[in-house]
């Protein structure tokens, strides 16, 4: 459209200020000197402006910037690139080379974006085996070095076997930590909405116990991120875990709602035997890994049982999207959750 010579993209390495890739729209002329001089580049660069590299005004150097960042120059070659006649194709080349700069930005971002969601997941996987399955064996490695140091003798059987006890209790613990760890890292969000995934999961719990799980989300209006989507996941599996295998539970209801605070509640109840002692039920039933689970989002995860009456698991947080609407808005967290 220009009726150029040739159009030459050059993209330069931020570093080095060398170009790293050369695209160009179509061959020199067989009767035009090559204009490159790389590896010096710096001619092409400039101050960061359109200007010549000849004296006769036949070829441009139009920069590639955006926001004070360099991604290389349009290198144009044309007769009376300056004359009246032709004074639109600078600005028309300007214009095209701005919007490589934004797209080549936007790219830029995004891949950055990319990098960060990485590091974020490697961070949270770090922080979940370092809170559930590393201290679990540190524990276990204290336990073996008592158990070393222990004299011979018939006096320390017994002292013996309470340690042995302790180890193994302990290794049912790690492994079943290492359990809830992979199905963590190997669940997958099919869904959107949490109401959806959670129709799976009730249909899979009530099928492996045989026994009927209503799911209510009638007052349910809330748009959860991932994060909060797998820990809200794995906090119901948990909760539908313990009724169906450990509860005798005859039947389960899993329901979603908004409380007159403005937080979002999940309650999970049972009709089985409810919670034992709380000396034992802790590890056993893996409710501080629920509770962790919980606080990570900024909630609260309380537990409601008398024995032989069931158990009432209640969730309550208050979800980002929702967190960010009202900062938005200007309204502090704490008067809408206490007005």
């Amino acid at each position: 459209m220009t009726g150029l010579d040739s159009v030459t993209l050059c993209l330069i390495d931020p570093i080095s200020r060398q170009a790293s890739r050369v695209f160009t729209a179509q061959p020199r002329p067989p009767d035009r000197a090559a204009f490159c001089r790389r590896p010096n580049c710096e001619p092409c660069l400039g101050e960061g402006a359109t200007h010549p590299l000849d004296t006769g005004h036949e070829l441009f150097s139009i920069p590639i910037m955006v926001q004070e960042r360099r991604f290389g120059v349009l290198i144009v070659r044309g007769p009376g690139l300056e004359t009246v006649a032709t004074t639109w194709q600078l600005p028309l080349l300007e214009a095209v080379a701005r919007n490589i700069a934004a797209a080549l930005r936007a790219n830029e971002q995004t891949e950055h974006r990319r990098r960060l969601a990485l590091l974020e997941e490697r961070a949270v996987i770090a922080r979940e085996l370092h809170d559930s399955l590393a201290q679990s064996l540190s524990y276990l490695k204290i336990q073996v070095g008592r158990l070393q140091l222990l004299p011979g003798g018939a006096e320390t059987a017994a002292q013996a076997r309470d340690i042995v006890t302790e180890l193994r209790e302990g290794l049912n613990g790690a492994y079943r930590q290492l359990r809830e760890l992979i199905a963590t890292f190997r669940l997958k969000m099919e869904h959107p909405r949490l109401e959806d995934s959670l129709r799976e999961v009730t249909r899979e719990f009530s099928h492996r116990g045989q026994l009927p799980i209503e799911l209510d989300h009638a007052g349910w209006h809330y748009a959860l991120d991932p994060n909060e989507q797998i820990h809200v996941m794995q906090i119901v599996r948990e909760a539908l875990n313990n009724a169906v295998k450990h509860a005798r539970a005859q039947r389960i209801s899993v329901r979603l709602h908004s409380t007159h605070e403005g937080e979002a509640a999940i309650d999970i109840d049972d009709d089985g035997i409810g919670l034992p002692a709380e000396t034992d039920r802790e590890n056993h039933f893996g409710l501080n890994i629920m509770r962790e689970r919980a606080a990570q989002m900024g909630g609260v995860l309380s537990f409601h049982s008398q024995p032989g009456r069931g158990l009432r698991v209640q969730l309550r947080f208050l979800p980002a999207a929702h967190q960010r609407s009202l900062d938005s808005a200007g309204q502090p967290r704490d008067e809408v959750r206490y007005a």
